[in-house]
């Protein structure tokens, strides 16, 4: 897995933050999307889609993974319509405030999770890609583009379309 911050100055807590990915190449099963509240490499956020049409949230905490929807079976991946297939760009949305997150999907809502151990500072933002853990040639090329970043003032529960 591959984290990236293009700023590394900046904490950002209470935001709005939405990006176009596209898995280019790789096995379907490698994820891509979204790095916040990061405090280090071993520390942070990430929202993430992949090649199977599915998506995930999770955070990384002193270097363990942890799936933030407590799912059964220590299921990590949800399939979702909403996800379009490797070559065709997902558009990402994310709406943190005070460890509530909205997260949507080309204008899909896929719900609201909470985390109260959120770090109240905040983090940096960036971009995350991990190739396939089980292919003999694990390779991940994701692209990124139109990259927004706003700040909240309140949180609302999610807006656009509720996937069913």
């Amino acid at each position: 897995a591959v984290s990236t911050v293009p700023d590394d100055l900046s904490l950002y807590n209470n935001f709005r933050y939405q990006l176009d990915a596209t898995l280019a190449d790789g096995q379907p099963e490698s994820g891509y999307g979204m790095v916040f509240y990061r405090r280090n490499s071993n520390n942070y956020y990430v929202f993430a889609v992949n090649g199977l049409q599915q998506w995930s949230i999770w955070r990384l905490e002193d270097g363990q993974w942890q799936e933030l929807r407590n799912l059964p079976n220590d299921q990590t991946w949800t399939n979702s319509d909403a996800v379009l297939p490797p070559g065709e760009t997902n558009q990402l949305t994310l709406e943190a405030y005070s460890g509530e997150f909205n997260l949507f999907v080309n204008g899909i809502s896929l719900g609201q999770v909470s985390d109260p151990t959120a770090p109240e500072a905040g983090g940096l933002i960036g971009m995350y890609v991990a190739s396939s853990r089980t292919a003999d040639d694990a390779f991940a090329d994701a692209r990124f583009d139109n990259v927004q970043l706003d700040p909240l003032d309140e949180f609302t529960v999610p807006s656009m379309a509720v996937e069913q």
